[in-house]
């Protein structure tokens, strides 16, 4: 069936009308990337350099490195009491403690948490 607003004969242009569907490649979704303490910079570029390798997509590249990003940036921002990246339980008590920020503080929807979770336990 032919759009009433197709000109007989002509063919339609294929190129999207919106200008919301084309994105600028430098845009960037989002808040602006949150600035980590020097050492978890460094896990985080360690972390993003072993990412590129792995067989997924650039979109699970992306949010991956932004979910571990934003788990450091809360990390750097804590009082720890051990080192999380050497001590089994600090790790464990870290995680648990950034899961309930997520849950409670943030309000973050079920599948957002554990997409983060997933991210950090890959790192």
């Amino acid at each position: 069936m032919a759009s009433e607003n197709a000109q007989p004969g002509r063919a339609q242009s294929r190129k999207p009308t919106s200008e919301n569907r084309t994105r600028p490649p430098t845009a960037r979704r989002g808040r602006p990337a949150v600035r980590l303490p020097a050492g978890y910079a460094t896990i985080l570029r360690r972390y993003t350099e072993t990412l590129a390798t792995a067989p997924v997509s650039a979109h699970t590249r992306w949010t991956y490195e932004s979910k571990v990003r934003q788990y450091l940036a809360c990390l750097g921002a804590a009082d720890l009491d051990c080192d999380p990246f050497k001590d089994k339980h600090g790790r464990d008590w870290a995680v648990r403690d950034y899961r309930t920020h997520l849950q409670t503080v943030l309000k973050r929807a079920p599948a957002t948490v554990n997409s983060a979770l997933a991210a950090i336990d890959d790192l």
